[in-house]
Protein backbone atom coordinates (compact mmCIF):
# COMPACT_ATOMS: atom_id res chain seq x y z
CA UNK A 1 0.00 0.00 0.00
CA UNK A 2 1.17 3.56 -0.59
CA UNK A 3 -0.18 6.90 0.55
CA UNK A 4 0.41 10.37 -0.91
CA UNK A 5 3.29 12.08 0.79
CA UNK A 6 4.36 8.96 2.68
CA UNK A 7 6.79 6.15 2.02
CA UNK A 8 5.49 2.81 0.79
CA UNK A 9 4.27 0.59 3.59
CA UNK A 10 5.05 -3.10 3.34
CA UNK A 11 3.39 -5.71 5.55
CA UNK A 12 4.98 -9.14 5.73
CA UNK A 13 3.09 -12.18 6.99
CA UNK A 14 5.01 -14.84 8.89
CA UNK A 15 5.66 -18.19 7.27
CA UNK A 16 3.17 -20.93 8.21
CA UNK A 17 4.25 -22.83 11.29
CA UNK A 18 2.24 -25.98 10.67
CA UNK A 19 3.14 -26.71 7.05
CA UNK A 20 3.23 -30.27 5.74
CA UNK A 21 6.59 -31.91 6.48
CA UNK A 22 8.34 -33.24 3.37
CA UNK A 23 9.70 -36.79 3.20
CA UNK A 24 12.67 -36.69 0.86
CA UNK A 25 11.47 -35.87 -2.68
CA UNK A 26 7.87 -36.54 -1.66
CA UNK A 27 5.52 -33.84 -0.27
CA UNK A 28 4.63 -36.02 2.75
CA UNK A 29 4.86 -39.55 4.14
CA UNK A 30 1.48 -40.51 2.62
CA UNK A 31 2.76 -39.76 -0.87
CA UNK A 32 5.89 -41.82 -0.19
CA UNK A 33 3.67 -44.76 0.82
CA UNK A 34 1.76 -44.37 -2.45
CA UNK A 35 5.02 -44.70 -4.35
CA UNK A 36 6.04 -47.78 -2.34
CA UNK A 37 2.63 -49.36 -3.00
CA UNK A 38 3.05 -48.76 -6.75
CA UNK A 39 6.52 -50.36 -6.58
CA UNK A 40 5.12 -53.41 -4.76
CA UNK A 41 2.32 -53.89 -7.30
CA UNK A 42 4.81 -53.43 -10.14
CA UNK A 43 7.15 -56.02 -8.62
CA UNK A 44 4.33 -58.57 -8.50
CA UNK A 45 3.40 -57.86 -12.13
CA UNK A 46 7.07 -58.01 -13.18
CA UNK A 47 7.51 -61.36 -11.47
CA UNK A 48 4.54 -62.79 -13.39
CA UNK A 49 4.87 -61.15 -16.80
CA UNK A 50 8.42 -59.81 -17.16
CA UNK A 51 10.73 -57.15 -15.68
CA UNK A 52 9.99 -54.54 -18.36
CA UNK A 53 6.43 -54.17 -17.09
CA UNK A 54 7.82 -52.85 -13.80
CA UNK A 55 8.97 -49.56 -15.39
CA UNK A 56 5.45 -48.09 -15.96
CA UNK A 57 4.63 -48.71 -12.31
CA UNK A 58 7.84 -46.97 -11.20
CA UNK A 59 7.24 -43.91 -13.39
CA UNK A 60 3.49 -43.75 -12.78
CA UNK A 61 3.87 -44.22 -9.02
CA UNK A 62 6.50 -41.49 -8.77
CA UNK A 63 4.36 -39.10 -10.84
CA UNK A 64 1.30 -39.93 -8.73
CA UNK A 65 3.23 -39.23 -5.51
CA UNK A 66 5.07 -36.05 -6.57
CA UNK A 67 2.85 -34.24 -9.09
CA UNK A 68 0.31 -32.10 -7.18
CA UNK A 69 -1.22 -29.38 -9.39
CA UNK A 70 -2.97 -26.75 -7.26
CA UNK A 71 -2.08 -28.71 -4.11
CA UNK A 72 -3.99 -31.90 -4.98
CA UNK A 73 -2.67 -35.16 -6.36
CA UNK A 74 -4.28 -37.06 -9.22
CA UNK A 75 -5.80 -39.73 -6.96
CA UNK A 76 -7.30 -37.05 -4.67
CA UNK A 77 -8.90 -35.37 -7.68
CA UNK A 78 -10.27 -38.72 -8.87
CA UNK A 79 -11.71 -39.31 -5.40
CA UNK A 80 -13.38 -35.90 -5.40
CA UNK A 81 -14.86 -36.60 -8.84
CA UNK A 82 -16.21 -40.00 -7.78
CA UNK A 83 -17.78 -38.51 -4.63
CA UNK A 84 -19.43 -35.85 -6.82
CA UNK A 85 -20.71 -38.43 -9.32
CA UNK A 86 -22.03 -40.73 -6.56
CA UNK A 87 -23.69 -37.94 -4.57
CA UNK A 88 -27.32 -38.66 -3.64
CA UNK A 89 -29.84 -37.37 -6.14
CA UNK A 90 -33.57 -37.06 -5.92
CA UNK A 91 -35.47 -38.26 -8.95
CA UNK A 92 -39.05 -39.17 -9.77
CA UNK A 93 -40.26 -42.37 -8.10
CA UNK A 94 -41.27 -45.35 -10.15
CA UNK A 95 -44.88 -46.22 -10.73
CA UNK A 96 -46.53 -47.73 -7.69
CA UNK A 97 -43.94 -46.28 -5.28
CA UNK A 98 -44.79 -43.51 -2.84
CA UNK A 99 -43.34 -40.09 -3.70
CA UNK A 100 -40.23 -39.06 -1.71
CA UNK A 101 -40.04 -36.50 1.08
CA UNK A 102 -38.78 -33.94 -1.46
CA UNK A 103 -42.18 -33.99 -3.23
CA UNK A 104 -45.35 -32.74 -1.54
CA UNK A 105 -48.91 -33.36 -2.65
CA UNK A 106 -50.92 -30.14 -2.92
CA UNK A 107 -54.32 -29.10 -4.28
CA UNK A 108 -54.64 -30.59 -7.74
CA UNK A 109 -51.08 -31.82 -8.16
CA UNK A 110 -47.57 -32.13 -6.72
CA UNK A 111 -45.03 -29.56 -5.52
CA UNK A 112 -41.25 -29.58 -5.14
CA UNK A 113 -38.88 -26.78 -4.23
CA UNK A 114 -35.34 -25.53 -3.87
CA UNK A 115 -33.57 -23.46 -1.23
CA UNK A 116 -31.13 -21.08 -2.91
CA UNK A 117 -28.32 -19.07 -1.36
CA UNK A 118 -26.69 -15.88 -2.59
CA UNK A 119 -23.40 -14.90 -4.21
CA UNK A 120 -21.14 -11.84 -3.62
CA UNK A 121 -21.62 -10.22 -7.03
CA UNK A 122 -20.39 -6.78 -5.96
CA UNK A 123 -16.77 -8.00 -5.91
CA UNK A 124 -16.86 -9.46 -9.43
CA UNK A 125 -15.61 -7.62 -12.54
CA UNK A 126 -18.22 -5.79 -14.59
CA UNK A 127 -18.01 -8.29 -17.45
CA UNK A 128 -18.62 -11.19 -15.06
CA UNK A 129 -21.59 -9.39 -13.50
CA UNK A 130 -23.13 -8.86 -16.94
CA UNK A 131 -22.58 -12.54 -17.79
CA UNK A 132 -24.27 -13.62 -14.55
CA UNK A 133 -27.21 -11.30 -15.23
CA UNK A 134 -27.70 -12.71 -18.73
CA UNK A 135 -27.55 -16.27 -17.37
CA UNK A 136 -30.08 -15.36 -14.65
CA UNK A 137 -32.43 -13.80 -17.20
CA UNK A 138 -32.12 -16.89 -19.40
CA UNK A 139 -32.99 -19.05 -16.39
CA UNK A 140 -36.13 -17.00 -15.71
CA UNK A 141 -37.18 -17.20 -19.35
CA UNK A 142 -36.84 -20.99 -19.22
CA UNK A 143 -39.25 -21.42 -16.32
CA UNK A 144 -42.56 -23.03 -17.26
CA UNK A 145 -45.71 -23.83 -15.34
CA UNK A 146 -46.61 -22.57 -11.88
CA UNK A 147 -43.70 -21.07 -9.96
CA UNK A 148 -43.79 -19.51 -6.48
CA UNK A 149 -40.93 -17.70 -4.80
CA UNK A 150 -40.38 -16.71 -1.16
CA UNK A 151 -37.53 -14.39 -0.15
CA UNK A 152 -36.52 -13.64 3.43
CA UNK A 153 -33.42 -13.53 5.60
CA UNK A 154 -32.22 -15.71 8.44
CA UNK A 155 -29.81 -15.04 11.26
CA UNK A 156 -26.26 -16.35 10.88
CA UNK A 157 -25.51 -18.84 13.69
CA UNK A 158 -22.69 -17.66 15.91
CA UNK A 159 -21.25 -20.99 17.23
CA UNK A 160 -19.21 -21.84 14.08
CA UNK A 161 -17.31 -18.54 14.45
CA UNK A 162 -16.67 -18.74 18.19
CA UNK A 163 -13.33 -20.01 19.54
CA UNK A 164 -13.23 -23.35 21.26
CA UNK A 165 -13.14 -23.59 25.02
CA UNK A 166 -9.73 -24.03 26.55
CA UNK A 167 -10.75 -27.20 28.39
CA UNK A 168 -10.31 -27.99 32.03
CA UNK A 169 -6.58 -27.15 32.12
CA UNK A 170 -5.13 -23.94 33.43
CA UNK A 171 -5.34 -20.99 31.05
CA UNK A 172 -3.41 -17.75 31.45
CA UNK A 173 -5.53 -14.77 32.37
CA UNK A 174 -4.33 -12.81 29.32
CA UNK A 175 -5.29 -15.67 26.99
CA UNK A 176 -8.67 -16.04 28.67
CA UNK A 177 -9.34 -12.30 28.35
CA UNK A 178 -8.35 -12.32 24.66
CA UNK A 179 -10.59 -15.31 23.99
CA UNK A 180 -13.57 -13.73 25.75
CA UNK A 181 -13.05 -10.46 23.87
CA UNK A 182 -12.89 -12.26 20.53
CA UNK A 183 -16.00 -14.28 21.40
CA UNK A 184 -17.94 -11.11 22.16
CA UNK A 185 -16.64 -9.48 18.97
CA UNK A 186 -17.80 -12.46 16.87
CA UNK A 187 -21.26 -12.41 18.47
CA UNK A 188 -21.68 -8.69 17.79
CA UNK A 189 -20.48 -9.03 14.21
CA UNK A 190 -22.79 -11.95 13.41
CA UNK A 191 -25.73 -10.23 15.09
CA UNK A 192 -25.48 -7.33 12.61
CA UNK A 193 -25.51 -9.57 9.54
CA UNK A 194 -28.17 -11.85 8.10
CA UNK A 195 -28.17 -14.47 5.38
CA UNK A 196 -30.58 -14.18 2.48
CA UNK A 197 -32.79 -17.22 1.92
CA UNK A 198 -34.72 -17.75 -1.33
CA UNK A 199 -37.16 -20.64 -1.69
CA UNK A 200 -38.53 -21.54 -5.11
CA UNK A 201 -41.57 -23.81 -5.38
CA UNK A 202 -42.60 -25.56 -8.59
CA UNK A 203 -46.11 -26.98 -8.93
CA UNK A 204 -47.17 -29.59 -11.46
CA UNK A 205 -50.91 -30.31 -11.86
CA UNK A 206 -52.16 -33.85 -12.23
CA UNK A 207 -52.13 -37.07 -10.24
CA UNK A 208 -49.87 -39.87 -11.38
CA UNK A 209 -46.40 -40.91 -12.48
CA UNK A 210 -46.52 -38.58 -15.48
CA UNK A 211 -46.98 -35.51 -13.30
CA UNK A 212 -44.17 -36.62 -11.01
CA UNK A 213 -41.88 -37.16 -13.99
CA UNK A 214 -42.58 -33.70 -15.41
CA UNK A 215 -42.04 -32.14 -11.97
CA UNK A 216 -38.73 -33.98 -11.56
CA UNK A 217 -37.55 -32.80 -14.97
CA UNK A 218 -38.47 -29.19 -14.18
CA UNK A 219 -36.78 -29.20 -10.77
CA UNK A 220 -33.61 -30.80 -12.18
CA UNK A 221 -33.43 -28.24 -15.00
CA UNK A 222 -33.89 -25.37 -12.55
CA UNK A 223 -31.27 -26.76 -10.19
CA UNK A 224 -28.75 -27.16 -13.02
CA UNK A 225 -29.35 -23.56 -14.13
CA UNK A 226 -28.83 -22.25 -10.59
CA UNK A 227 -25.66 -24.31 -10.15
CA UNK A 228 -24.30 -22.83 -13.37
CA UNK A 229 -24.70 -19.45 -11.65
CA UNK A 230 -22.49 -20.85 -8.85
CA UNK A 231 -25.29 -20.55 -6.28
CA UNK A 232 -25.67 -23.00 -3.38
CA UNK A 233 -28.83 -25.07 -3.97
CA UNK A 234 -30.62 -27.61 -1.76
CA UNK A 235 -33.89 -29.50 -2.20
CA UNK A 236 -36.73 -28.53 0.11
CA UNK A 237 -38.12 -31.38 2.14
CA UNK A 238 -40.15 -32.22 5.19
CA UNK A 239 -41.93 -29.51 7.15
CA UNK A 240 -40.36 -26.68 5.15
CA UNK A 241 -41.76 -28.02 1.88
CA UNK A 242 -45.13 -28.79 3.48
CA UNK A 243 -45.39 -25.19 4.73
CA UNK A 244 -44.86 -23.78 1.23
CA UNK A 245 -46.80 -26.36 -0.77
CA UNK A 246 -50.32 -25.04 0.00
CA UNK A 247 -49.26 -21.63 -1.38
CA UNK A 248 -48.86 -23.24 -4.79
CA UNK A 249 -52.08 -25.18 -4.72
CA UNK A 250 -55.07 -24.85 -6.95
CA UNK A 251 -56.75 -22.30 -4.66
CA UNK A 252 -54.23 -19.65 -5.69
CA UNK A 253 -53.05 -21.08 -9.01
Amino acid sequence: MSFSGAAALELRLPDPLLGRARFGPFPCVTDALKFLLALAVGAVVAALAGPLLWLPFVGGGFLLAVYRPDGKSVDERCGDYLRWRLRPRHGAPAAGVGFPRTVQRCDGGFAAGLRVGGAPLAFLPVAEQESRFRAYRSMLDGLTGAVWMEVDSTAIPAPPFLPRDGGSGKVASAERAARDAYREFARLLVRRRRRRAVRILLVEPGDGAGSLGRLSSRIDSLRAALERLELPVERLHGAELARLAPAGGGSRG
